[in-house]
């Protein structure tokens, strides 16, 4: 059962009496602006099955938008597009697993994504509330446009068949792709859009702690007079508005017990919809995910091909083969000291800590911090820590792949002393260490010494140390949670962490442990760098075989829990026999809330003694 009654619930939000006049000034002022859109074929990318362009468009304001447009290669007939919209903190892909299908592909970067923030950049959290007091320069009137404008330049493409298109994204893609499908409902074949956000805010933020409905919440408690106000503004960019004016065939998938997205305000959009050929898929027990490891991408993809009938690209290999070069153990021990011993000769002490009240809670206090690196430049983080009397438990979280970090999650925040890191290359990182997205994995990997990750794990070591040295910190409950680095950092410091939390893809597993990287992204990174640099292939081998996890495994010795999903059992398993101390394997249900109710139960067990 889900944790509240979605069905018995009813928006708040209002239909201003001007929304209509509102968004028609708008749509005018985005015509007035002409879209002067690029295509730069991107070599890097290309190749003999798709063809890969970078794109530049002006969008609402007249500010420079980019994307990305994906093709099967060698199509001299008309063939169906697909626009896809990203979620709030994910970089827009590069689509190729659809163009492979047989879609004319565009990706929209919309404005404050990495390659459109030159002019507009928010910050992640810090969108949703960007000018939230005034409807004509709130964030998401531009952003929403960008949307609507790349699915225009779409379907003005000469080899896209334009009564063949469709629209996909989950989150703040499925809000985008209800919103398309709404402002062009003459011209959208299809759409499927998952676990819909932006519907319903004000309800949102009351019926979730998590961003980016938390930032509603962080804003009210410092300008609670001005609640009235963006409930206003919000008003005129509620999904729940625009619902009604969806005619396309449309699916829709919520998870039930989504603390992201209530599924309360989607079950509401849902039925506000206008299409007469509509569907809701309901999941129990899934959480954001909704639904996405339980089968429901197989019913999008199929439900996409009924209405469009792409051709897939058949009879190809995509991924490249290589042959494994692995450095010795020698080698391996010596990197990894030169490292450890660089981090421990900085002045952690030193570190800059600033009051961040706009992200602190009822419960808890956050600042930021900045730490010392080795290199030129600093990492950034947040550190909350509990109200009251501690000592507490400490948890460093390490961040996996991607460009924006959210603070901890609030129930983590109320009882652990919490460092979450933002390492080099990712949002709000010193900018020396900027990289692309896709692009990080591969930023350097001909070359072990200046290879972008051997800085990432010293940058979660340099954050260990920290943390460990805190006085708020109960340093024999010290744990640390997240991706591969954070199990690479404890097995350096495995007299200091008492357990470890290993959830999320493992990357470095997969890629160091087989001839052949898997064709979608980040993995693709690696095989669009060894096609273009052929010659490279052993490098980057050798240089991710000083990433291995496996290798890092019996350095530790502590308590461990590795997650994932059946599909990752063959990777994972080799991993967990590894650890030098007592590990579980946990296979996902795919079932997103319940497995995250497990891992979390886990780790409080582990540092608290109590269950959560």
């Amino acid at each position: 059962m889900p944790r509240r009654d979605p069905a018995g619930f009813t928006s708040s939000a209002k239909r201003p009496s001007d929304f209509d006049s509102f968004w028609a000034d708008t749509l005018s002022l985005l015509g007035s602006v002409p879209p002067n859109p690029t295509f730069t074929r991107d070599e890097l990318r290309s190749d003999e099955d798709v063809d890969v362009f970078d794109v530049r468009y002006d969008s609402f304001g007249g500010m420079r938008i980019a994307g990305w447009y994906v093709r099967p290669a060698g199509r001299s007939t008309v063939m169906p597009g697909l626009l896809t919209v990203p979620g709030y903190v994910s970089e827009p892909k590069v689509p190729k697993e659809w163009a492979r299908l047989g879609y004319a592909t565009f990706s929209a970067a919309p404005r404050g994504k990495l390659r459109s923030n030159d002019v507009f950049n928010p910050g992640y959290p810090g969108l949703l509330m960007h000018n939230a007091t005034d409807r004509d320069s709130y964030a998401y009137r531009g952003f929403y446009m960008d949307a609507l404008r790349a699915f225009d330049i779409l379907s003005a493409m000469p080899e896209v068949d334009s009564r063949r298109i469709g629209v996909t994204g989950s989150s703040q893609g499925g809000a985008l792709t209800l919103l398309v499908a709404a402002l062009r409902p003459n011209s959208v074949a299809v759409a499927a859009a998952g676990a819909p956000y932006l519907c319903s805010f004000m309800d949102s933020a009351r019926l979730t702690h998590s961003y980016p409905y938390q930032e509603i919440n962080d804003f009210l408690r410092l300008h609670p007079e001005q609640e009235e106000d963006i409930r206003g503004v919000f008003d005129y960019f509620d999904i729940h508005h625009f619902a009604p004016s969806v005619k396309a065939p449309i699916v829709v998938n919520i998870g039930l017990q989504d603390d992201v997205c209530p599924p309360e305000t989607g079950f509401a959009v849902f039925g506000r919809i206008g299409s007469s050929d509509k569907k809701l898929y309901p999941y129990d027990k899934c959480g954001h995910d909704a639904g996405s490891f339980a089968g429901h991408e197989e019913i999008i993809q199929e439900f996409l091909e009924l209405h469009l009938k792409p051709a897939p690209v058949v009879g190809k290999t995509f991924a490249v083969s290589v042959g494994q070069t692995i450095a010795n153990t020698e080698s391996f021990g010596e990197y990894w000291d030169e490292v450890d011993n660089s981090v421990k000769g900085l002045r952690v002490s030193g570190a800059s800590l600033d009051p961040l009240p706009l992200r602190s809670t009822e419960g808890s206090t956050t600042r930021t911090v900045k730490l010392p690196s080795i290199g030129e430049g600093e990492v950034f983080g947040y550190f909350s820590v509990p109200n009251g009397d501690g000592p507490f438990p400490g948890l460093l979280e390490a961040p996996g792949y991607g460009s924006v970090v959210h603070l901890s999650p609030y129930r983590r925040r109320q009882k652990y002393a919490v460092l979450t890191l933002v390492h080099r290359g990712q949002r709000l990182a010193d900018e020396n260490f900027a990289t692309a997205y896709p692009g990080l994995l591969t930023d350097g990997v001909e070359d072990p010494s200046s290879y972008k990750y051997r800085g990432i794990v010293a940058d979660v070591l340099t954050g260990l140390d920290w943390l460990a040295g805190r006085p708020e910190i109960d340093a024999a409950n010290l744990g640390v949670a997240g991706s591969e680095v954070g199990l690479m950092a404890a097995s350096l410091r495995s007299d200091a962490v008492k357990a470890v939390l290993l959830s999320g893809p493992l990357i470095f597993r997969t890629a160091s442990g087989r001839n052949q990287w898997p064709d979608y992204y980040p993995f693709e990174e690696l095989n669009d760098f060894v096609r273009a640099n052929s010659d490279s292939a052993e490098d980057v081998s050798r240089t991710l075989s000083f990433f291995d996890p496996l290798r890092f495994a019996p350095g530790y010795s502590g308590v461990a829990l590795v997650a994932c999903p059946e599909w990752d059992k063959n990777v994972a398993s080799p991993l967990v026999s590894r650890i030098g101390g007592e590990c579980e394997l946990y296979l996902n249900t795919g079932r997103g809330r319940a497995d995250h109710t497990y891992t979390e139960t886990w780790l409080d067990n582990q540092l608290t003694g109590q269950l959560e």
